[in-house]
């Protein structure tokens, strides 16, 4: 089967006591380097770290330790990161604060009434019940008026849908909770702890904003630091 993973990096914890477990296996480590350009071509990268070690470290033919490699919808699992650091603070109540505190045009009549309602974990668990076959404007583009007035397929809460115009509210909800841009929140709390200096955020447009569903850039050991 071709995996069609444009990086991927495995996390398989850090040692909390002295009592630290064997390491993996030389010939399971082999195995890998062996088969994975050959079985899995599309394959760019993996990363396997344990411990705190680098156990492994693979990069497909032209690539290396300083490629980014585009997340595409793992951003959003990092946004949802960045929404857990935004409650911690304070910014954002609970996942229970309704969107429309967020985003006022949650309260626009050519919305359906109960979109705001919508709570920040239902964007962020994909059960807002926004009809998922609604595409982008151009591109890459969800503007947060066209967003918010997609119809509603299910009732909030009550079912999970692939939905990336859902999963780019949360980051607009984000930069609403911490009147930030997404790039300035996340590399103060999140990535300049983690040791991260390089990255890059796609935007939906010229002087546009940062991307919740797609688009941020790391490389696969900075992949392996958030998990």
């Amino acid at each position: 089967m071709r995996l069609l993973l444009l990086g991927f990096a495995l996390w398989l914890g850090v040692s909390t006591s002295a009592q630290a477990l064997e390491d993996i296996p030389h010939d399971v480590v082999a195995e890998l380097n062996h088969k994975l350009p050959v079985e899995y071509p599309g394959v760019r990268s993996l990363v396997i770290q344990r411990h705190g070690k680098l156990i492994l470290e693979y990069y497909r033919n032209g690539l290396n330790a300083a490629t980014l490699h585009d997340a595409r919808f793992a951003t959003a699992s990092v946004v949802s990161t960045l929404v857990g650091i935004a409650i911690h603070q304070g910014k954002i109540k609970s996942t229970a604060q309704p969107l429309s505190d967020f985003l006022p045009s949650a309260n626009d009549p050519a919305a359906d009434r109960r979109v705001r309602a919508i709570t920040v974990g239902q964007i962020l668990t994909l059960t807002a019940g926004f009809d998922p076959s609604v595409k982008q404007v151009g591109r890459w583009a969800f503007p947060v008026d066209f967003a918010l007035q997609r119809a509603l397929v299910s009732q909030p809460g009550a079912a999970f849908s692939f939905n990336p115009g859902t999963a780019h509210l949360a980051a607009r909800i984000l930069a609403s909770a911490t009147k930030q841009r997404l790039t300035d929140f996340a590399r103060k709390n999140l990535f300049t702890p983690l040791g991260i200096d390089r990255f890059l955020w796609r935007i939906d447009g010229p002087g546009g904003s940062e991307l919740g569903y797609t688009g941020l850039e790391l490389t696969t050991r900075d992949m392996s630091k958030i998990g």
